[in-house]
């Protein structure tokens, strides 16, 4: 079509439908169109160009416009309270930290040709491998090699190696439309998967999790009027799927219905994992991204941070140095949760660092770890080894 008939198709919907022609109306007639490429680039201008209510119009249209306006400023409220700040570590309310200092390395994994290929997760040649800037690079087509926006992002880690933290920060930026995120999508739903109940609905979860549930006007059936109404420009960011209940991973359960597409199908979703934990049983992703964790220039910001609201500000010097002479510490510090647990050994008793055993440094780690909680407790720390009652438990 020409441009001059496209625009009298523009009319001629706009006069029937009156109050009910919105953005998002449109954008989910053009994606049931198989025009996906199209509504791309109307959700990147989206954020560009004002779509202003009529003055006077109260039709349901309108009433559900300024509904919708009022869940995502809930959200964007309820995750700025949240997210914005968090403690790392619970014996020391002093140590706080914000998103915005918090940064991973991420690599993009290209998808595999092969479906054998595609089972391992982990890619068979180096070149298949691509540093990112942001998760914003999954939107460059000479990047991804894609030619319309991803659906299914899956973001795979090892224990302790940020994931959460990421996903925290990705919400955070895209309700303030700092993203590319954020810009595509009006509507973002950060979901911890470990929350999840078998049988919860979508609509559920997000009631549970991101909305303060004193809103006016906002439950479970108006989110599900929301959803559905603004369906292709929502984005679930779901935390964590190894630790779904299994129960909730089950066929027919929502989770693995939103994967499938069974669910919000024009919906983006950004997933994160373990590797190999099964979300490929749900859902092929469009891009497979994995977090490297931090890069050596923020290894030494974090343990600044750290020493400098502990006021021992003297121990940074010694730590970088002993860590750039000990291999066995340089496979550890890049992930985050270790990283941390290093420095509060250094903080506590250095002579513990020097083990020359993985093993070793994973027991000194447990016992002051331990010494902090039975501190924090009141419970008694015995000379030699550990108080019975928490050797029980990490026997079981």
């Amino acid at each position: 079509l020409d441009k001059s008939r496209c625009m009298d198709l523009l009319e001629e919907w706009l006069k029937r439908n009156g109050e009910r022609a919105t953005i998002e109306v449109l954008m989910e007639a053009l994606s049931e169109a198989n025009l996906q490429s199209v509504v791309d680039c109307l959700r990147r201008k989206l954020h560009e160009v004002p779509f202003p209510v009529p003055v006077g119009a109260t039709g349901p249209g309108t009433e559900s416009s300024s509904l919708t306006d009022v869940f995502q400023k809930s959200v964007k409220k309820y995750y700025e309270l949240k997210l914005t700040h968090f403690k790392p570590l619970i014996w020391n309310d002093n140590f706080t930290l914000t998103l915005s200092d918090i940064f991973t390395q991420l690599e993009l994994v290209r998808i595999p040709t092969s479906e054998k290929q595609f089972k391992t997760s982990e890619p068979t040649r180096g070149e298949q491998r691509k540093e990112l800037k942001s998760l914003d690079d999954l939107f460059n087509p000479d990047v991804t090699g894609l030619s319309t926006a991803p659906r299914c992002i899956l973001i795979e880690g090892e224990a302790g190696g940020g994931k959460t933290t990421f996903l925290s920060k990705e919400a955070l930026d895209a309700v303030s439309q700092k993203t590319e995120l954020g810009r595509r999508h009006s509507t973002v739903l950060l979901v911890r998967l470990r929350e999840v109940k078998e049988g919860e609905t979508i609509e559920e979860m997000v009631w549970d999790q991101c909305v303060d549930e004193t809103t006016e006007g906002i439950n479970v059936q108006s989110i599900r009027t929301i959803l559905k109404r603004n369906k292709s420009c929502v984005l679930f960011l779901l935390d964590g799927y190894d630790e779904l209940r299994p129960e909730a991973r089950a066929a027919g359960q929502a989770i693995p219905k939103l994967l499938s597409g069974k669910l919000y199908p024009n919906s983006t979703i950004v997933i994160t994992s373990r590797p190999s934990a099964g979300v490929q049983q749900h859902t092929r992703p469009d891009c497979h991204v994995h977090i490297m964790g931090f890069s050596h220039r923020h290894v030494e910001k974090y343990m600044q941070q750290y020493f400098t609201v502990v006021g021992k500000q003297q121990l940074i010097d010694t730590l970088i140095e002993h860590v750039n002479n000990n291999k066995l510490l340089k496979t550890l510090i890049y992930t985050p949760i270790f990283l941390i647990f290093v420095c509060v050994l250094w903080e506590e008793d250095q002579e513990m660092m020097s083990t020359g055993t993985m093993t070793g440094l994973y027991n000194n780690l447990l016992t002051c770890l331990i010494r902090k909680h039975c501190k924090q407790e009141g419970v008694d720390m015995p000379t030699e080894g550990l108080p019975t009652e928490v050797a029980e438990s990490l026997l079981q």
